[in-house]
């Protein structure tokens, strides 16, 4: 099965191109690299042209919008794999991280995401005596990570049928990663790998939550918690299949009498995989319908009856 890797990129010059060079011996040529590129003021786009020009596999696609968030977005919406890793442009991968992650994966067909561990280091590499997983003390749990965000999404892959359920994205949560770890600790299960995969560069003077005043930590938790409610509720539907394949003792109670289908009805127009091809998603059903185009349409049928 073939992977995406989702990178975002910003005036990341200085680190990318060993950053590239990390993933790329990963990747065969069934594999993507797709990068979202916000303009930048350094070589970044040079650089970028370089890459392209060298291996097919790498895709760029342009990206006006300013921040983060969306530029993860787009960089993910355009993936085509059934396995999406994402990626900084800094850190660096283990030579082995791909391999692992997809043994996770493999080892249980109901892992939705999986999350490793990772080395801290400086900006020339140097270990901090931290990981990633001691520092922030990573575990599952709502509240958990709504207060103290143990997920990094550098270290997070997850399958494609996740996609529909994260996006669109809200504006004003704080961070991408625990958006997408929260939410995906609701849909399915979430394998957690100890062994650090990446050296993660903790760069002098950079950004860090536990600096930000009280007020407007409390500010996002509450918007966070807001969207994730609301996300929830508007899209039960997509919620209880994903949890009907990724952890059926999640699996919530939902009124299919609403929307006009049985539970039993449903699951029979859905139940027939399709067999695993390189951008088979497993809420595609044998007619190449997704999920989400299900539930819009019943959503339609069911304003169309009013």
């Amino acid at each position: 099965m073939n992977i995406s890797v989702a990178m975002a990129v910003y005036n990341g010059g200085k680190y990318l191109r060993e950053q590239l060079d990390s993933i790329l011996k990963q990747l065969d040529e069934m594999d993507e690299l797709i990068i979202s590129y916000n303009d930048s003021t350094d070589d970044t786009l040079k650089i970028l042209e370089e890459y392209v020009y060298k291996y097919e596999i790498i895709k760029v696609y342009h990206w006006e919008e300013k921040g983060v968030i969306s530029n993860f977005e787009n960089a993910i919406t355009h993936c085509t794999n059934a396995y999406i890793f994402l990626s900084d442009q800094d850190d660096v991968w283990a030579d082995d991280k791909v391999k692992k992650v997809m043994d996770a994966f493999n080892s249980d067909k109901t892992i939705l995401t999986v999350m490793h561990n990772c080395e801290y280091v400086d900006d020339n590499l140097n270990p901090l005596g931290k990981d990633l997983f001691s520092d922030r003390n990573v575990k599952l749990g709502f509240l958990k990570n709504l207060f103290i965000n143990g997920y990094q999404g550098s270290c997070m892959a997850f399958k494609k049928d996740l996609v529909p359920f994260i996006t669109p994205m809200p504006k004003t949560v704080a961070m991408h990663d625990q958006w997408i770890g929260i939410l995906a600790e609701r849909a399915g299960h979430i394998k957690f790998l100890t062994e650090p995969l990446m050296k993660y560069r903790k760069h002098t003077g950079s950004h860090s939550t536990e600096h930000v005043p009280f007020g407007k930590k409390m500010k996002w938790i509450g918007k966070m918690a807001f969207h994730v409610g609301e996300t929830l509720n508007e899209k039960k539907m997509l919620k209880w299949y994903l949890q009907s394949i990724y952890a059926p003792e999640k699996k919530a109670d939902f009124d299919f009498d609403d929307y006009g289908y049985s539970e039993q009805e449903l699951e029979e127009r859905t139940k027939e995989k399709p067999s695993n091809t390189n951008n088979t998603s497993e809420l595609e059903n044998n007619n190449g319908e997704t999920m989400m185009y299900m539930v819009n349409k019943l959503n339609q049928n069911k304003e169309e009856e009013k």
